[in-house]
């Protein structure tokens, strides 16, 4: 595989601390418009459904906080060995807090300078225009390195990336394995199933 083929955040970082990226340019394309009304809004997260309809939200609503929140703190983003070669990493993971750090890049909406010293526009808006599961969540093995205890389903994604009017529309579509955790946690005297995503894995073109 090669490194286009690498993890949706991982290309992420590509497009803010890399020369090139591995979206799909359209160029000219503008940010979709903003729908009047829009009554997205976050809820409790006590079913799988629940939280990635919020993780739908967060990412249109480039809500950093909320998206740290959406984490376990044991997170991690599974890497493809071409993408730890290439790179010179030294885990085949990003962790928790590579997680948060790219995404606060990505959602400020702010440029960034890449590898080369070259200005890149930041992240305008995003729109998820696919996330739909395939499957059941199925409960992981105990022998699993990194989610024992944690299950996963897989959805085929597609997310289109706009850097403001003029710029190149960066697209990344395909599969991608979510990995999902559950805690109780107390609200109102009553205790709930509270969920968290603790991994990703891959598969997009």
């Amino acid at each position: 595989m090669k490194l286009k083929n690498m993890l949706l955040a991982a290309g992420l970082i590509a497009l803010l601390a890399l020369t090139g990226c591995i979206f799909s340019p359209d160029e000219g394309d503008d940010p979709p418009p903003t729908v009047p009304g829009d009554t997205s809004v976050l809820v409790f997260p006590d079913t799988e459904k629940k939280l990635m309809d919020n993780f739908k939200v967060i990412y249109e609503k480039m809500d950093y906080d909320n998206y740290v929140d959406l984490l376990a703190s044991d997170y991690k983003l599974m890497l493809l060995q071409d993408t730890i070669d290439d790179w010179g990493l030294t885990q085949p993971f990003f962790n928790y807090d590579d997680e948060v750090r790219i995404h606060e890049r990505i959602f400020s909406g702010d440029a960034v300078t890449d590898s080369k010293g070259n200005l890149q526009p930041g992240i305008s808006s995003i729109k998820v225009i696919l996330l739909e599961q395939r499957g059941v969540w199925e409960p992981i093995g105990p022998d699993h390195p990194y989610f024992s205890d944690a299950q996963f389903a897989l959805f085929d994604v597609e997310f289109e990336f706009y850097r403001g009017v003029g710029e190149p529309k960066l697209l990344v579509d395909g599969q991608i394995e979510f990995y999902l955790v559950k805690s109780q946690v107390e609200v109102d005297g009553v205790l709930k199933d509270y969920f968290q995503m603790i991994g990703q894995w891959d598969m997009t073109n």
